[in-house]
């Protein structure tokens, strides 16, 4: 699965890892672990990583782009969590995953 990061931005979402891996190819589980990181340490100061996060996974980077996650769409989920474990659409061999967090700032715009 390939991680599309953020701009950089304060309390972005980066580092994104599926299986523990920054450029994941060849994964051997149908239930990959996905994580990130947020930029720090402003995203500490400012309470970002307890904010509304989404993470949509797509067949396509066209179909990310357009914020569909057609393979998963956790919706928008209050958490401490920056993992979780895939629960969409089963994937399967040499299926090309492609997926995104986005969060919530303060005045609930949501990332792109």
């Amino acid at each position: 699965m390939a991680g599309k990061e953020h701009s950089g931005q304060p309390g972005s979402p980066l580092r994104l890892r599926c299986e523990l891996q920054d450029a994941p190819l060849g994964i051997q589980t149908a239930t990959p672990r996905l994580a990130w990181s947020f930029s720090p340490p402003t995203a500490r100061r400012a309470g970002l990583t307890s904010r509304p996060t989404e993470v949509l996974v797509a067949s396509s980077p066209d179909k990310l782009a357009a914020g569909q996650g057609d393979l998963l769409s956790t919706g928008s989920v209050t958490s401490t969590e920056s993992s979780l474990v895939y629960s969409g659409q089963a994937l399967g061999s040499w299926t090309h995953a492609y997926w995104q967090v986005r969060v919530r700032d303060q005045a609930g715009r949501l990332s792109a």
